[in-house]
């Protein structure tokens, strides 16, 4: 009878999901612990490699994304991106979750560019005209113009100590990667953000623009969207990014939109920054000291910028070498790890529109004065 057999259905029913259940777990937990293995792989590879530096004095130069096929300096298997171990590309490197150094989205990244970059430009339009029917018109013209990426040396050394490469418990890998994902993300920050006339080619706009004030009163929201504004009548069209430091944002978060309104709208609000996306980076502040280093400047700023305008490349191949044979490491008892490659930063709204001054269109850069009046009640 089926009242007799319904305990022991359901009693068989319970025992194949428990197996089930059982099964998928340790599915899971053989998936988890290949991941393990695949990345203490990886470590005793780049340990492997930097000991063969060390004892069998190998080449200790290789290219992170190509092996060297030709030439009489040839390494074939002997490059980290071959073997696995160091899964360190440009591209990872643009994904940092360190406070301050998140770009826009809008900013394009380019890696691996060969040869130089060069952007066309038409500088001026067609002028229609109301004429006679049968009235002679002058001719019109159509000029361009060209801007050209100029790419500069990147570079950083990390030293490692010889104990750590032996060292089988030490997670060498996470180590050195995260260090030179943590340069790079603070190089292109800096170089992007800051108003410090670097000497270089790695200039970013708000270097190369006329500062402008903006004070911060109640009225400061409505003035930061005219900024705003006088960009859209020049043809910057869409939603640029505000930059500003975590000090300018929380004023922000605390003025009203609209003076002594009833509401409770603020100038920054369900995340925008008067209706636009906006980063907080300290780097908006940075500037070069009497030494050329550059520093954070005794005032605070608020940059405004259409990113899609600006060009940011990473040129040629990613050098990753090894030191571990030279004098100079030895007596420290240390392998140095250098990465050479190159980047290139073009801004391209200069030239929009046959405009002759030189300076960024798509860019401003605001320094915030305090206002007589105090902000809040």
């Amino acid at each position: 009878p089926r009242s007799t057999l319904f305990p022991y259905t359901t009693l068989f029913r319970s025992s194949i999901d428990n197996r089930l259940h059982v099964e998928i777990r340790s599915l899971l937990d053989q998936k988890e612990l290949e991941k393990f293995r695949e990345q203490k792989s990886k470590n005793t590879l780049l340990r492997e490699i930097l000991s063969n530096c060390v004892k069998e004095r190998e080449n200790a130069t290789t290219i992170l994304q190509n092996a060297v096929t030709t030439g009489d300096d040839q390494n074939i298997t002997g490059n980290i991106e071959a073997s696995g171990a160091v899964p360190l590309t440009i591209k990872e490197l643009i994904d940092t979750k360190v406070s301050g150094l998140e770009l826009p989205a809008d900013l394009p990244m380019l890696t691996g560019v060969i040869g130089t970059e060069i952007w066309p430009f038409s500088t001026d339009d067609v002028q229609f005209k109301v004429a006679g029917e049968v009235e002679k018109i002058s001719e019109q013209g159509l000029n361009f113009d060209k801007l050209k990426a100029n790419p500069e040396r990147v570079t950083a050394a990390i030293a490692v100590s010889n104990r750590a490469i032996d060292n089988a418990a030490f997670d060498l890998l996470s180590f050195v990667t995260y260090k030179f994902q943590k340069g790079i993300a603070m190089l292109k920050a800096l170089h992007v953000y800051s108003h410090a006339n670097f000497s270089n080619a790695l200039k970013s706009p708000f270097a190369q623009v006329e500062v402008e004030e903006l004070v911060l009163d109640e009225n400061v929201g409505k003035n930061l969207a005219k900024k705003i504004a006088e960009m859209y009548d020049k043809g910057f069209e869409g939603d640029p990014y505000v930059i500003m430091d975590k000090v300018i944002e929380t004023e922000l978060l605390f003025t009203k939109a609209i003076p002594n309104s009833a509401g409770d709208r603020t100038v920054i609000m369900d995340g925008k920054c008067v209706g636009y996306p906006y980063l907080v980076s300290k780097y908006i502040n940075f500037t070069l000291d009497s030494t050329g280093k550059a520093v954070p400047d005794s005032d605070r700023y608020i940059g405004i910028g259409h990113f899609g305008y600006l060009q940011l490349q990473q040129h040629g191949e990613v050098r990753f070498t090894i030191d571990a044979t030279s004098a100079e490491v030895a007596s420290r008892n240390t392998t140095v790890l250098t990465l050479n490659t190159e980047f290139s930063e073009t801004e391209l709204s200069s030239k929009v529109n046959g405009n002759t001054s030189g300076k960024p269109q798509a860019f401003k850069l605001l320094k915030v004065v305090e206002s007589d009046e105090p902000t809040t009640v």
